[in-house]
């Protein structure tokens, strides 16, 4: 096929595996805005995905026992956040939470966000970690120079003399 300018264009045809992700819908960007501040709640230790369902259903999976091994994400006793906002302009959108004793996700060559994998992440944990940790070590210092000096002051006061 030739374009202006006389370059010539090509298309290839892509194989894309099945997966249990609807591939018609990528990825609502905008229900970040309700999902993020969910996981930046999660403990440490807790993963997550995030992903869409169908064109009207959203889900967010966590629990301390997701993995993502062989491009698939499992766990056991999952907690499954599911936000439904239906098409019409009446009804009202539901948020359900719901736990899944067995849980497997295949995202296929789909976009989900996720803190497991090479995907995004809905809350980067990065500075706020290292804010704490910084607060812990100038906090021990501060302590550390307190004692020391009371310890001189006491040392010099009583022992020595």
């Amino acid at each position: 096929m030739e374009q202006e300018g006389g370059e010539m264009l090509e298309y290839a045809l892509v194989a894309v595996p099945t997966s249990n992700i609807n591939s018609s819908y990528g990825v609502g960007t905008s229900n970040i805005a309700i999902f993020g501040p969910i996981a930046s709640k999660l403990s440490y230790g807790t993963h997550y995905v995030y992903w869409r369902e169908d064109q009207y259903t959203y889900c967010f999976a966590y629990s301390s026992t997701i993995s993502f091994e062989n491009g698939r994400f499992s766990g056991q006793d999952v907690t499954v956040i599911t936000y439904e906002t239906y098409n019409t302009y009446h009804s009202q959108a539901t948020f359900t939470t719901a736990q899944e004793s067995s849980f497997s996700l295949s995202p296929g060559n789909y976009l989900v966000w996720s803190d497991l994998g090479d995907y995004p992440t809905l809350y980067e944990r990065g500075g706020e970690d290292y804010a704490k940790t910084a607060c812990i070590i100038l906090a021990s210092f501060g302590l550390y120079y307190l004692f020391h000096h009371m310890w001189a002051d006491i040392r010099q006061r009583y022992i020595d003399h």
